[in-house]
């Protein structure tokens, strides 16, 4: 028996960030997505979960409705599809963000087409526990995971091209380390 230990990186938004997006200029390009996404990728069928009660047509069904809303009705829509299940705990990693595949899709597709220049969604996640996944990640809030390799520009200093001269290179390494 053993233990698995990683790290991942990113540029970490949280929820409420990404649901202030949506303003008076692009609501009505936001909601014309969302309905687009609903009816392309969920769509009519029934589409069962076998871990969840709700098929994921109902819990994404507020999409379809999206046409009529409001700037508030509309930010309140896509705050009730980005739910957490569980809750932060010293020891517990169980945490975890409620249909965060699709959630995924759907808001990459958004940004997509509305902020091309932002860097690539890689993830929608909850994070659980400081102990386990570090103390300056937010707790029990759902996160968008933004890819950060095209967000920085790298060079080498003075001193990083004389290491570089010197050594045959100055490559940054990280890691996590793990002690039981």
């Amino acid at each position: 028996m053993g233990t698995d230990v990683w790290s991942e990186k990113g540029v970490i938004v949280k929820s409420d960030k990404m649901i202030n997006l949506v303003n008076d200029t692009n609501i009505n390009a936001i909601k014309s997505l969302c309905i687009s996404y609903y009816e392309q990728n969920i769509g009519s069928d029934i589409k069962e979960d076998e871990w969840d009660d709700v098929s994921i047509n109902e819990y994404f069904g507020v999409l379809k409705k999206l046409n009529d809303f409001s700037l508030k009705q509309v930010k309140e829509a896509l705050n009730s599809i980005i739910q957490i299940e569980g809750s932060p705990a010293k020891y517990d990693t169980s945490i975890t963000v409620r249909h965060s595949d699709t959630l995924l899709d759907l808001f990459s597709y958004i940004l997509e087409n509305i902020f091309p220049k932002l860097p690539k969604l890689i993830e929608v996640r909850a994070f659980g526990s400081g102990r386990f996944n570090g103390y300056n990640v937010p707790l029990g809030v759902a996160c968008f995971v933004f890819d950060d390799s095209s967000c920085f520009k790298q060079t080498l200093t003075t001193n990083g091209k004389e290491m570089s001269k010197i050594f045959g290179h100055c490559d940054i390494t990280e890691w996590t380390i793990v002690s039981y």
